[in-house]
């Protein structure tokens, strides 16, 4: 059994050593394949892949279009385009073919209704929450998530009590 995720940069550049590493894992009885992508793109070529059952598609999705533009995209337009993608995918092949998860400003969080709902949308029925990891670019876009570990916590509790009165 193995399952392997292709991480970026952006791994879909390079969807021909996505394909030479599937073809090698053939051996193994049970395999899985994730391709974490931006989703800014979505060719003819990544679909043919997404075919093969084994193949499953990883994001990122912030929140509603005006947090994920503040936070992601930084343009209206890519947000539409990254939208329209996920949606593309998902009425293809289902809503199983895509996993999302929000990274979180804990000194800016997403109000929990608008985040259910962002996910929600995008038939998704799982959300992961995860602060921004104050490493990388985010030491240069996000330098006041340094110091947010009441807030986050905070901001978690007040998420999980909204999902418990959400689903009750």
């Amino acid at each position: 059994h193995i399952k392997i995720e292709f991480q970026g940069g952006e791994p879909t550049l390079r969807l021909d050593l996505i394909e030479a590493v599937i073809r090698a894992a053939d051996r193994f009885i049970t395999k899985q394949f994730v391709i974490c992508t931006n989703l800014a793109q979505l060719n003819d070529d990544l679909l043919a892949l997404l075919e093969n059952p084994d193949v499953l598609l990883s994001t990122s999705l912030d929140g509603l279009e005006a947090i994920h533009t503040r936070q992601r995209t930084g343009s209206e337009a890519a947000t539409t385009q990254f939208l329209a993608n996920a949606e593309a995918v998902i009425d293809r092949f289902g809503a199983g073919k895509l996993s999302a998860l929000p990274t979180i400003n804990p000194s800016r969080p997403p109000d929990p209704d608008d985040l259910i709902d962002a996910y929600l949308k995008l038939q998704q029925t799982e959300i992961f929450l995860r602060p921004i990891n104050y490493q990388g670019f985010a030491r240069k876009r996000f330098a006041e998530a340094r110091d947010t570990q009441a807030s986050w916590w905070d901001y978690y509790e007040r998420f999980v009590r909204r999902m418990i009165v959400r689903n009750y």
